[in-house]
């Protein structure tokens, strides 16, 4: 279960998958603003049960960042994702498969469909509130 408050993770995708396909615009504050509740919430936990929801939000939402967000966006999301990756990196897993081992680089409009199915639950998450 993913512990938040917000939008639901369908809804959630659908943003971040928006903030991807419109990624050409450049300095956009309200993409600025989604990216950075993104890496607050996983910096917040980086190792905890919803890393995974943050980590492909930022995932996402990567194409946005490569092309000119505002200052300081970035390298949130770097700082956030090298904390999840720290802190997950040595953790022993007992899944048999992931669903990103089958995802290349040409699939990342894919990804938007992974994050509901990676949380059945379907709970609520945060659109621009951040972590408390």
């Amino acid at each position: 279960m993913v512990d938040t408050d917000g939008t639901t993770l369908d809804e959630l995708s659908e943003i971040w998958e928006d903030i991807r396909e419109n990624c050409q615009e450049s300095r956009n504050s309200d993409y600025d603003r989604t990216v950075l509740n993104c890496a607050a919430w996983l910096a917040a936990d980086p190792g905890g049960e919803s890393a995974h929801v943050w980590t492909i939000g930022l995932t996402m939402m990567a194409p946005y960042l490569t092309w000119l967000p505002g200052e300081g966006v970035a390298q949130q999301a770097v700082s956030a994702l090298e904390a999840a990756d720290r802190t997950l990196r040595e953790r022993p897993c007992a899944h048999d498969s992931h669903p990103y081992r089958s995802h290349d680089e040409e699939g990342g409009e894919y990804l938007a469909e992974l994050l509901p199915a990676l949380d059945g639950s379907r709970r609520r998450s945060p659109r621009s509130a951040s972590p408390g």
